[in-house]
C-alpha cells in the first residue's frame, strides 16, 4: 500500500463537526467566540507501525477505524443538536447531548488503546494527545452550551407562565365588557370599537400629527340573538363595513377611553368565546370580512392587519405607561383592571369622532334588543337575516301614510294615529316586523278603554321597550263613562308586561283619578317613569297611585312628576316610601336612584326642611341604597345623622356609603366603624320576624373624602371593613399614610371566600401621605394585586 495516498484519502478534519458547535455557541451567547483550529487526523497505515509486530498494526488500524467511526457519529449528533436548538426542541436537544457524552466517552477508551499501541510511534502519539484534548474542549463547550440551554428553558418556562396568566387576565377582562349590560337609555351608540393605524403622509410625519396616525372603527355585535331559526352558521363578532372615523382630541380621547380599547384591541386579537358571543382570533379570516371596507384607510400593502393590531396595541400600552394613576399594561399582576366602560361615556364618544355625513348612523350598524331586553348594535347584513325585509316595508309605508317618523337604524318610530282603524292597521304591521323599540305614539282620537287595551296588547306583542304616549285627545267619551274610574288602566298595566324599561305618559287629563286601586302590579323591567300628566298630589287618591307604583318597582332608577313644587316635594318624601334613594332637584322635580345628600347647602337651611329631611331619612332606611354625607360644620348637622343613622341594621339595602367631612369627633369612630361594618344579626336581639328575615347586603363602595383621623382611629376604621365585597374605596385628600396602606393590604383575607380574589377595582389614595413612588410602595401595590387582581390604584406621583 503507497502511505502518501492511503493519508490523503483517509483525512478528517475536526471543522467538520466543530462549525455546528461553534455556530450553536453563537447562537446562545450572541457575543463568545470559539476558535475552530483544522486540526488533521492521518489514519494509520501499516508502514507506520514496527514491520516486526503485525498483529499489533492489525489492531491500531481497528481502532483508528473506530475513531473515524465515532467522529461520524459525532458530527451527525452536532448537525442535529443545532437543528433541535433552532427549531426550540430543548428536550430533543438535551437527549442529543447525552448521546455525545457517550462517543466522547468511548473516543476516550479508543485513545487509550491507541497509546498502548503508538508508544513507539512518537509523532501518530502526539497527534492522538492532540485529537484527545480537542474532544475534551469540544465536549466542555457541549457541557457549556447544556447549562446556557437549561438556563434559557428556565427562562422560556417563566416567560411561558407569564403569557399565560396575562392571557388569563386579559380574558377575564374581555368576558367583563362583553358581559356588561346596557339598557336602551343607556346604549345610543354601538360599544365595541378598534382603532388601527392610517398611512402616515410626509406632512403627517414632519406634523407628527396624533390625530391622523390612528382610526377608529366599529365591530359588529352579532351573536347568538342575530341567528335566525335553523341558523346551522355561528354568527361571529367582525369589523363593521365602514371606512371608520378619524379621531379629534385624541389626547383627551386615549385619556378617556385607552385603558377600554386595550381590551378591545386583545379582544381582537385573541378572541374570546362565551355562551353568546364568539369572537374569533385574529387568524380567522371572518373577523376581518369587512377589511374591504376600510382598506382604503389601512396601511394594508405594506403592512398584514395583524401587524396593524399589534402596532396599535403598542401604543396603547406606551399611553398607559405614561399615565401615572393607571397601572402598567407589562406586568401580569397589573393586568387586573376590568376596564368597562359606563353609559355616560359611551355617549360622550360621537363628540371625540370626526364625522362626516352627520345624517349616518355610527358604523353603518343597526340596533337590536335581544329578548332578555339587553342592546346590541349589528350590521345591515344580519340585522337583515334577523327581520322580515317584507314585514319591514309594510311598516314603513303605513308609518309615511300617516305622516310619521321611522328611524330603522334605531328601530324607532314618531307617529299619531287618528283612529281606531288606523290604529289596528299599524299594531297589526308593527308586530310582524318585531324589529321596533321605541314608540312614541299619539292617540289622536277619543279612545276608550277598550281602546286602550288593544294599544297595551299590541305594544306588549312588539316588545316595545321604550314607550311615549300623549292623550292629549283623550277627553272622556260618554258612551266609556262606566269605565270612567278606571279608564286609563290599561296605561298603567303595560308597566308590568315584562318588557318595558322606559314609560312616559304624557297630556292624560286627571291621570290619577282615572287609574284604580288594582291597576298597578309588579313592573319587573321598569326603569325610568314620566309622568307629564296633571296631578293633584293634595288629592289621596294621586299620593296612592304614586305610592303604589313605587312599591312594584323594584328596579326603578328614576321617576320624573311635573310641576312639582319644593313643598310639595318634601310632603310627598316624607308621607310614601319609594324603593330607592332619593336626591331632589327642584328644577326638573326628578327623583333618582343616585345619594340622599345632606350637603352642608341643604343641612344649614331653614329648619323646616332640614327637620323634614332627618325625618325622611328613618322612614326610607329599610330601602335606602345609597347615602352620601357632606358637611363642614361637624356640630351643626352631624350628631342628628348619627342618631338617624343609629345602627347599621335598619339600612339592610345600603350599598354605597360616602362621608367627606374634615374632622369627626373621637366619639363617634365607633359609629362609623359599626355602620360600614357588615352588619351581625343576632337573634336574642329586639328584631321582629320580619326583620331577622332581610337579607343585608354589604357595602360595595365606601367613601371617607377629605377625612383627617388619629392613627388607632384609621386602624378602626380599616379593620371594620368587609373586603368580601367591597369594590370601591376611597380616601383621597386625607391623610391615609404608608403605613395605613400596609395596614389596609394586611387586613384583607387572602380570598374572599370560595376560593375568590378580594373583588376590590378602585383603590383612590390620590393627594394623602402616599406617595406613587419608591420601593416601598411598589412592595405593597404587588401585594394588593396578588389579593385583589382587579384593583386599579389612584395615586399622587411627586
Amino acid at each position: 500500500m503507497n502511505c502518501s495516498d492511503s493519508s490523503t484519502d483517509s483525512s478528517v478534519t475536526l471543522r467538520d463537526f466543530e462549525e455546528p458547535l461553534l455556530s450553536l455557541a453563537k447562537g446562545i451567547s450572541g457575543t463568545e467566540h470559539m476558535d475552530a483550529e483544522s486540526f488533521q487526523v492521518n489514519v494509520l497505515s501499516t508502514c507506520d507501525i514496527d514491520p516486526t509486530n503485525n498483529n499489533s498494526a492489525a489492531q491500531t488500524n481497528t481502532n483508528v477505524v473506530k475513531i473515524r467511526s465515532s467522529f461520524q457519529d459525532y458530527q451527525q449528533l452536532c448537525d442535529t443538536f443545532s437543528q433541535a436548538y433552532k427549531l426550540g426542541q430543548m428536550n430533543q436537544a438535551m437527549a442529543i447531548a447525552n448521546q455525545a457524552k457517550g462517543i466522547k466517552d468511548a473516543l476516550d477508551e479508543h485513545f487509550g488503546d491507541m497509546r498502548i499501541d503508538m508508544g513507539k510511534n512518537k509523532a501518530v502519539q502526539e497527534q492522538i494527545l492532540q485529537m484527545q484534548q480537542k474532544v475534551e474542549e469540544n465536549q466542555k463547550q457541549m457541557m457549556d452550551m447544556q447549562h446556557k440551554m437549561k438556563e434559557n428553558q428556565k427562562v422560556m418556562m417563566k416567560m411561558q407562565q407569564q403569557s399565560l396568566d396575562r392571557l388569563v387576565i386579559i380574558q377575564n377582562r374581555v368576558q367583563a365588557v362583553l358581559t356588561q349590560t346596557y339598557e336602551l337609555h343607556e346604549y345610543p351608540i354601538p360599544r365595541l370599537f378598534i382603532i388601527l393605524p392610517k398611512p402616515m403622509r410626509l406632512r403627517d410625519h414632519l406634523r407628527k400629527l396624533f390625530s391622523n396616525h390612528f382610526r377608529l372603527y366599529f365591530l359588529c355585535e352579532c351573536g347568538k340573538h342575530t341567528e335566525p331559526d335553523g341558523c346551522n352558521s355561528q354568527h361571529q363578532v367582525h369589523l363593521a363595513k365602514h371606512e371608520g372615523y378619524d379621531i379629534e382630541q385624541p389626547t383627551a380621547f386615549f385619556n378617556k377611553y385607552g385603558p377600554y380599547i386595550l381590551t378591545l384591541m386583545e379582544m381582537f386579537k385573541y378572541g374570546i368565546t362565551t355562551a353568546k358571543v364568539i369572537v374569533p382570533t385574529l387568524s380567522s379570516l371572518k373577523l376581518v370580512e369587512g377589511v374591504e371596507a376600510i382598506k382604503d384607510n389601512i396601511d394594508h400593502t405594506t403592512k398584514s392587519i395583524p401587524s396593524l393590531v399589534d402596532e396599535a396595541i403598542a401604543f396603547l400600552e406606551s399611553q398607559l405607561d405614561n399615565v401615572s394613576n393607571i397601572d402598567a399594561y407589562s406586568n401580569p399582576i397589573k393586568l387586573g383592571k376590568t376596564e368597562a366602560i359606563e353609559g355616560a361615556d359611551l355617549r360622550q364618544l360621537e363628540s371625540y369622532l370626526r364625522i362626516k355625513d352627520e345624517a349616518r348612523v355610527l358604523g353603518n350598524l343597526y340596533r337590536t334588543v335581544t329578548t332578555e331586553g339587553h342592546v346590541k348594535w349589528v350590521c345591515f347584513d344580519h340585522y337583515r337575516e334577523t327581520y322580515k325585509e317584507v314585514a319591514m316595508e309594510q311598516l314603513r309605508d303605513i308609518v309615511a301614510m300617516n305622516g310619521g317618523m321611522f328611524t330603522d337604524v334605531i328601530g324607532k318610530i314618531e307617529i299619531n294615529i287618528t283612529s281606531r282603524t288606523l290604529a289596528k292597521q299599524f299594531y297589526d304591521a308593527m308586530v310582524k316586523a318585531r324589529w321596533i323599540q321605541e314608540l312614541d305614539i299619539a292617540l289622536g282620537w277619543d279612545a276608550t278603554m277598550d281602546d286602550l287595551r288593544k294599544f297595551s296588547a299590541a305594544v306588549t306583542r312588539a316588545n316595545i321597550i321604550h314607550l311615549t304616549v300623549d292623550g292629549t285627545s283623550l277627553t272622556g267619551p260618554v258612551s266609556d263613562a262606566v269605565n270612567r274610574g278606571r279608564r286609563y288602566d290599561p296605561i298603567i298595566e303595560l308597566m308590568s308586561n315584562g318588557r318595558i324599561q322606559f314609560l312616559r305618559i304624557k297630556n292624560f287629563a286627571k291621570f290619577a283619578n282615572r287609574v284604580s286601586r288594582f291597576s298597578a302590579t309588579k313592573a319587573p323591567q321598569l326603569h325610568i317613569l314620566w309622568i307629564d300628566s296633571d296631578i293633584d298630589f293634595v288629592e289621596k287618591g294621586s299620593k296612592s297611585v304614586i305610592e303604589r307604583i313605587l312599591d312594584n318597582s323594584p328596579h326603578l332608577v328614576e321617576l320624573k312628576l311635573n310641576q312639582l313644587s319644593r313643598r310639595t316635594f318634601y310632603k310627598l318624601m316624607t308621607r310614601i316610601t319609594p324603593p330607592f334613594s332619593l336626591n331632589y332637584d327642584p328644577w326638573k322635580s326628578v327623583w333618582r336612584s343616585e345619594y340622599i345628600n345632606f350637603t352642608s347647602r341643604v343641612a344649614d337651611h331653614h329648619y323646616p326642611v332640614r327637620d323634614s329631611l332627618l325625618r325622611a331619612l328613618p322612614r326610607h332606611r329599610r330601602k335606602l341604597r345609597k347615602l352620601h354625607l357632606d358637611g363642614t360644620s361637624v356640630d351643626a348637622w352631624f350628631s342628628d345623622i348619627a342618631k338617624a343613622l343609629a345602627t347599621r341594621q335598619e339600612f339592610p339595602m345600603l350599598e354605597y356609603f360616602d362621608l367627606s367631612l374634615t374632622a369627626i369627633p373621637k366619639s363617634y369612630i365607633p359609629w362609623l366603624a359599626t355602620f360600614i361594618s357588615h352588619p351581625v344579626q343576632d337573634p336574642s336581639e329586639s328584631f321582629s320576624k320580619a326583620r331577622m328575615s332581610v337579607k343585608f347586603k354589604p357595602l360595595k363602595r365606601i367613601c371617607l373624602h377629605s377625612i383627617q383621623l388619629e392613627h388607632e382611629n384609621w386602624v378602626t376604621v380599616i379593620g371594620a371593613i368587609d373586603f368580601s365585597s367591597i369594590e370601591e374605596l376611597y380616601f383621597d385628600y386625607s391623610n391615609f399614610s404608608l403605613e395605613l396602606f400596609g395596614i389596609l393590604i394586611r387586613s384583607m383575607p387572602e380570598n374572599a371566600g370560595n376560593n375568590l380574589a378580594i373583588p376590590l377595582k378602585i383603590l383612590n389614595i390620590e393627594i394623602t401621605g402616599v406617595r406613587g413612588q419608591g420601593d416601598t410602595f411598589e412592595y405593597l401595590a404587588g401585594c394588593l394585586r396578588k389579593k385583589a387582581p382587579f384593583v386599579k390604584i389612584n395615586y399622587t406621583n411627586f
